[in-house]
């Protein structure tokens, strides 16, 4: 099926892109094997009632992974490059630039 399976394709279709940016979407479902209420930060449970889309904002990483993946599938580049090309690039930053990663040894020092 792929690294996302909504819970129900209909209630999928309904999410718009706004709502996939400002983390109202309130997508339900499983991107690579993580189900949507697995993020820490959420504090969600797997029974917790879902609203309408767009309806409530409500922070959750799988989703800011879900929409990342949505968007490199809609411009068909990584987000770096759309990242560059699309803001870097018309604020005149330098083409080309990297993005910095943390080395995985930074996350166990915080």
């Amino acid at each position: 099926m792929g690294p996302a399976s909504p819970t129900t394709r209909p209630a999928a279709r309904r999410i718009t892109w706004r709502q996939l940016l400002t983390q109202t979407s309130e997508w339900r479902g499983t991107l690579f094997d993580v189900p949507w209420w697995a993020d820490p930060q959420g504090r969600h449970k797997s029974d917790t009632p879902g609203v309408a889309p767009g309806t409530r904002f409500s922070y959750n990483d799988i989703r800011t992974n879900l929409c990342s993946l949505a968007l490199t599938h809609l411009r068909g580049e990584g987000n770096a490059a759309t990242f560059g090309a699309r803001l870097l690039v018309p604020i005149r930053g330098r083409a080309g630039l990297e993005l910095a990663r943390p080395r995985p040894d930074e996350h166990a020092a915080r």
